[in-house]
């Protein structure tokens, strides 16, 4: 037993001095006697550990940010060294301490919460790993602590990473406190452990009340609060002048105490339901959804039809349908499309206060970037469309003729076309021809479909794949990142030549129009040949893969 807790020796003396010292430590009865004074046992918790840790090696845990530690890495210096430039910022201006302090905990605070808790869900709500353990006897609290250490990992690196610099710019604040540093940390850490412990707390007490086949749902909702505390800070203030919160309230310190209390108290018991039976609602979880009776009777479609005839042929209708089913389905698909939640409703608040002003009016309103904006949702949805949980299931696109994977991406242009460009177009036209005119909102709509029809042109070039035939990696939302500044420049740019230019002359608008009609199916023709290519490339790279399982025998 006691070799289980030594590392291997050839990975041992690959460690700093100060790592091995560590890891002795941790496995070392001292430790062990810890663990199963909390219903954990040391020794499958060990194996757990180890084994999750090899996997994520392997680069089959690509989809958790505390098992990728390269991406954990390049994020924690990133995210430091902006925090490093604002802090020196603030340290010139010469805020109060506690203020100062405030600040950074608070973007801490929500940086963390937002990454910690999208992990949470996706660690403990689709444990696909799960189910190949599932008939060990595994107690749930040894397993769920094990699965869980990667967040502990991820606090360890963002909290310093975040708070290093601010911490040291500190010492340039009056008054000088040269214990000021040390509890800037100190404060921190124990904020982002909270933080961590209220995650999983959280879901746990989702695992243990809500149904199994609703979990996945709950998650959703449960990854929306991000968003919420955002807004809370954007409009904290307004809020608190309009509730009237009593000056005592705030300043009572029992009562915060008493607050913090019962918050750590929710995570304790949340964290302690996780020991339940979790591992024997692992398929439940996995398979929710999934296992809902199929109708026999064949429901005719009219779109997806008007797709056959028009782009192909059945393989384009097998493109449309795919997408527009697994869209609603993939639980990493929709995890993804979480994080346009406080853009898509920045823009629909700000669209409900100005879309009564015409773009023809002669000033600038929000109507001009409504084009740019179906363009941005566009941007960040192709990229994300080559990640799916069910990516091993691939293998049947290798019994598709290689000829038919172009008509196959023409329906996925399709669906795509109609779900994010036709039907939200559609829906405006009607909304704007009460306030504008049917004239107006004519014209518009069609600038704004054909303007966002080239952006997705371009985008599809974007999907490096089969649609959902990748493992989700941890760090392609922080890939994406120069891609987006560029599009926001560009869209800028072209708002100005829009409000300068052509939204002078309905005219001018029309013939803006049609030359964004030609240009978008000159790009289309040239995406869909590229995605082709796309799909093409990494079927023949799975083909291959799958020959060097065997081995001929003379």
């Amino acid at each position: 037993m006691n070799g289980l807790f030594t590392p291997d020796k050839k990975n041992d003396e690959k460690k700093p001095q100060a790592a091995r010292l560590i890891a002795r430590l941790l496995r070392g009865p001292k430790f062990a006697r810890f663990l199963e004074r909390l219903g954990i046992d040391p020794k499958q918790y060990w194996l757990l550990t180890d084994l999750f840790h090899t996997i994520g090696q392997r680069r089959e845990f690509m989809g958790q940010l505390g098992r990728d530690r390269d991406t954990l890495r390049w994020i924690t210096i990133l995210y430091g060294a902006i925090m490093g430039i604002m802090s020196l910022g603030l340290a010139v201006a010469q805020p109060t301490p506690s203020l100062y302090l405030l600040i950074f905990l608070g973007m801490t605070a929500f940086l963390l919460f937002s990454i910690v808790i999208s992990e949470t869900s996706n660690t403990l709500v689709n444990p696909v790993e799960a189910l190949m353990l599932a008939h060990q006897p595994i107690n749930g609290a040894t397993y769920t602590v094990a699965k869980l250490t990667h967040i502990l990992t991820i606090v360890l690196y963002l909290v310093p990473g975040l708070n290093a610099v601010p911490a040291l710019a500190g010492l340039l604040l009056k008054p000088f406190r040269w214990s000021y540093p040390i509890l800037h940390m100190v404060v921190a850490l124990a904020l982002g452990l909270s933080i961590a412990l209220f995650c999983c707390g959280l879901f746990g007490w989702l695992i243990r009340f809500v149904p199994a086949a609703r979990l996945k749902s709950a998650a959703r909702i449960a990854e929306f609060l991000p968003t919420l505390m955002f807004f809370s800070f954007a409009y904290g203030e307004r809020l608190a002048r309009a509730v009237h919160i009593p000056a005592w309230l705030t300043a009572n310190r029992g009562l915060q105490i008493s607050i913090a209390v019962v918050i750590l108290g929710f995570a304790a018991t949340g964290i302690r339901s996780l020991s339940m039976d979790y591992l024997i609602r692992v398929s439940s979880m996995v398979h929710a959804g999934s296992s809902k009776k199929m109708r026999t009777r064949r429901r005719a479609s009219l779109i997806g039809d008007m797709v056959r005839r028009c782009c192909g042929g059945q393989a384009a209708r097998a493109g449309f349908e795919f997408l527009r089913r697994l869209m609603a389905r993939d639980w990493q698909f929709r995890r993804q499309l979480m994080a346009l939640a406080p853009s898509l409703i920045w823009f629909a608040v700000t669209l409900v206060r100005g879309w009564k002003t015409s773009p023809f009016s002669g000033g600038f309103t929000i109507m001009h970037l409504l084009p740019h904006f179906f363009g941005f949702v566009t941007l960040a949805i192709c990229p994300a469309l080559a990640y799916g949980s069910d990516y091993q299931a691939i293998w049947m696109f290798l019994l598709t003729p290689l000829g038919a994977l172009r008509k196959f991406g023409a329906g996925v242009h399709a669906a795509l076309w109609t779900i994010f460009i036709g039907v939200p177009h559609t829906v405006l036209f009607c909304l704007l021809a009460f306030a504008w005119g049917v004239l107006d909102s004519a014209v518009f709509i069609a600038f704004s479909a054909a303007m966002a029809s080239l952006y997705l042109a371009l985008e599809i070039r974007l999907i490096n794949g089969v649609p959902f035939g990748k493992q989700l990696q941890s760090n392609r939302n922080y890939s994406m990142l120069g891609i987006l500044i560029l599009f926001g420049a560009s869209a800028a740019i072209m708002a100005a030549v829009q409000y300068f230019l052509i939204f002078r002359s309905r005219q001018v608008v029309l013939i803006a129009a049609t030359i964004l009609v030609a240009a978008a199916w000159v790009a289309a023709r040239s995406s869909l040949e590229s995605f082709a290519i796309a799909m093409r490339h990494q079927l023949g790279t799975l083909s291959a893969e799958s020959t060097l399982l065997y081995r001929e025998i003379e």
